[in-house]
């Protein structure tokens, strides 16, 4: 809009859609017409009282959206059409399947589309044979597009400008039910033009189940999942048998008929201070299998050594929980943090990272001096500032694994030093900590190992 205040005159009701004219060259050009006032008064503007800026669109943005339609523009080439009343081009049918869809078949690709001329509008037609999460994304080298997904009336349903900060490129991920839908692309600058490639791909995918996991009646252990397209990766911190602190990790639980389940493991590595940091080793010591009742609740099975342990589980409440979804894209302009955190030039160790409100709740898990495993604990890691959260960290004692009735032994948690994490965005950050005085800072990011991946906010 363009916000005109007066010296003198006064517009009055009933002049909307009259023009803002300016003179150029000798001749009064139209730069946009009336659609009403600033409120900063009862009463609007008045003879004695002009404290208002009449508001006039900007002929410039909006016409060369409609220039195709009112000019000889419109019979400029175009390599897809620009209303959904009159598309007809064959339909894109993203069936979808059990698992995603590329691992059947390559999400649909659609090189060398163009905004063919300025305030040029691609539409691109594409049908759900069942309900799927649907990523639709642009890419292009240096295109600034603009994405949106429409029902089949062409209403909009969702709208993206940027999916990543290292591209302009557009990108959604929504989910949708069977039916018709377009994948409309434009260009941010309404002048602009340029090429520009379109890919679509279908996933059935369950709620997303990342978060850290427990039994309200039995304090001291917990499970954290992060869940990546059918797949579950879960660090389970318990206690062996004498109670010493012990994790466990499922890092590759494949979805079968609604549970998730695979090999268990139990790693040896090098002093978490270690620089560098070599390769852990890693024993398998039994299975492990996670079955959910809806998306708040489920039964964990698991076997150590061949002791066999069965425990409900919920999602663990501390504060305002988010709503965590899907994303095909990274998540580098995310405010929340959930998720499981590492180094990738050191395997064998990691962070995860629950995130309510303005509080984290993260479990380390590393090795101790004599490389064995070892697991901390920050529970209430406050937010001091944008991206920066600190707070106590605690090591924790317990019952072994299989005991019941499951009772905690006197004074169960010791502080040990304090950790620290300063998010540069939304996937990379600095995790900082003591242990007894020794401090370690290391770099890290999101662990990805999926094509669909969590995507937290409030």
């Amino acid at each position: 809009m363009y916000g005109v205040h007066f010296s003198e005159g006064i517009i009055e009701g009933g002049s909307s859609g009259s023009g803002l004219f300016t003179l150029s060259n000798g001749s009064l050009a139209l730069r946009g017409v009336l659609t009403g006032t600033t409120v900063r008064q009862a009463g609007g503007m008045s003879c004695t009282d002009l404290n208002e800026d009449a508001l006039y669109s900007r002929l410039e943005i909006f016409y060369p959206q409609i220039a195709p339609y009112v000019t000889n523009a419109g019979k400029a080439a175009d390599d897809a059409l620009n209303r959904v009343q009159d598309y007809a081009a064959v339909a894109l049918d993203l069936a979808g399947s059990d698992k995603p869809l590329d691992t059947v078949a390559a999400p649909v690709a659609l090189d060398g589309k163009r905004i063919d001329y300025p305030g040029d509008v691609d539409l691109y037609r594409f049908t759900l044979s069942s309900a799927s999460w649907v990523s639709a994304w642009t890419e292009s080298a240096n295109l600034d597009t603009v994405g949106s997904i429409l029902d089949s009336r062409g209403v909009n349903i969702a709208s993206n400008d940027d999916a990543n900060v290292s591209s302009n490129n557009a990108g959604l991920t929504v989910k949708l039910q069977p039916g018709t839908y377009y994948f409309q692309v434009t260009h941010w600058d309404p002048d602009a033009t340029g090429a520009y490639n379109v890919r679509l791909r279908a996933d059935h995918v369950d709620a997303n189940y990342t978060d850290l996991w427990w039994n309200p009646a039995e304090p001291g252990w917990g499970i954290n999942i992060n869940h990546q397209d059918n797949t579950l990766f879960a660090t389970l911190f318990t206690y062996d048998a004498a109670g010493v602190p012990m994790w466990l990790v499922m890092s590759n639980g494949a979805r079968q008929d609604g549970s998730f389940s695979g090999a268990l493991y139990r790693t040896t590595g090098a002093a978490f201070n270690t620089v560098p940091f070599p390769q852990p080793s890693f024993t398998q010591v039994g299975t492990l299998r996670v079955a959910f009742a809806g998306k708040d609740n489920g039964t964990l099975t698991y076997s150590y050594l061949g002791t066999n342990v069965t425990k409900t589980i919920t999602r663990q409440s501390f504060s305002t929980a988010p709503t965590c979804g899907w994303s095909a894209f990274d998540r580098s302009f995310a405010a929340n943090f959930q998720d499981l955190w590492f180094n990738p030039s050191e395997p064998g160790w990691g962070v995860n990272v629950a995130h309510q409100g303005n509080i984290l709740f993260a479990t380390l898990f590393t090795y101790d001096a004599s490389g064995n495993g070892m697991w901390l604990v920050m529970p209430s890691g406050q937010k001091s500032s944008v991206g920066a959260y600190s707070g106590q960290l605690f090591r924790t004692r317990g019952p072994a694994f299989n005991a019941s009735p499951w009772v905690l032994p006197p004074n169960p948690n010791e502080v040990v030093g304090n950790m620290s994490f300063t998010f540069t965005d939304g996937d990379h950050g600095t995790l900082t900590y003591t242990v007894n005085g020794v401090s370690v800072t290391k770099s890290i990011q999101r662990q990805v190992f999926g094509n669909l991946r969590t995507d937290c906010e409030p």
